[in-house]
C-alpha cells in the first residue's frame, strides 16, 4: 500500500512501481489485487481505513469472527470444563487484542471490553454450568453456594425446563460465576 495525495500522483507512482517490479525484479504484477483507490473503506489484513486521514480500525468481518469464535468457545455441548473454556477464551482474546492493537478507534475496544463481561455473566455460561451440574441435588447445592436463596435455588434445581430456557429467565440472572473464579482462571 502506497498513499499519495492526488489520483494523478497515484497513477504515476503505480506505473513506476509496476515497471520496477517487472523490469528490475522480474516479478509479475497481479492486476486483480493491484489497484488505485481512496483510503476510505479500504480493508487490508483485517484492518479498515476510515476517513480522509486514514484512521485505522478493525474491520467488521474480523469483529464478527471474534464474537463467533467466543460463542463457539462457550458452546453448551462442548464437553469440557468451564476452567478450560475460560483459559481458551483468555488465550484467544489476548492474541486477538495483540494483533489488532493498532486500532485507533476507542469505541472498538470499549465495546469489546463489554463483550467478555457479557460472556462471563451471560446466558451461555449459565447454560454451560447448568449442563455440567446435571443432577438436581448438585444444582441446588451449587446455586446455594453462589448465594441464591434456598427457595429460588430449589425452584430452579427441580425445574424440568432446559438449560437455555432457564439461563434466559430474568430471576436466573442473579446466578453468576464468582468473580474470583473468573479472575483466577482467565488470569485477569
Amino acid at each position: 500500500m502506497i498513499f499519495t495525495k492526488t489520483e494523478a500522483a497515484a497513477q504515476r507512482v503505480y506505473g513506476s512501481i509496476e515497471r520496477f517490479l517487472t523490469d528490475r525484479l522480474k516479478l509479475t504484477v497481479n492486476h486483480d489485487k493491484s489497484n488505485i483507490r481512496k483510503t476510505d473503506g479500504l480493508e487490508y489484513v483485517g484492518y479498515e481505513f476510515r476517513g480522509y486521514g486514514g484512521q485505522i480500525r478493525v474491520s467488521g468481518k474480523k469483529l464478527k469472527a471474534f464474537k463467533e469464535r467466543a460463542s463457539e468457545i462457550f458452546r453448551r455441548n462442548r464437553g469440557v470444563s468451564m476452567e478450560s473454556r475460560y483459559k481458551a477464551f483468555a488465550s484467544y482474546e489476548r492474541g486477538w487484542l495483540g494483533y489488532f492493537a493498532l486500532d485507533q478507534m476507542k469505541t472498538t475496544f470499549t465495546n469489546l471490553d463489554k463483550c467478555p463481561k457479557l460472556i462471563n455473566a451471560g446466558r451461555r455460561v449459565r447454560a454451560c454450568y447448568w449442563k455440567q451440574w446435571r443432577k438436581s441435588k448438585t444444582r441446588l447445592k451449587k446455586l446455594m453456594s453462589l448465594g441464591v436463596s434456598y427457595r429460588v435455588a430449589r425452584g430452579f434445581a427441580m425445574s424440568g425446563k432446559g438449560s437455555c430456557w432457564l439461563a434466559g429467565r430474568a430471576s436466573f440472572h442473579d446466578v453468576r460465576c464468582p468473580v474470583s473464579f473468573i479472575q483466577r482462571v482467565s488470569g485477569r
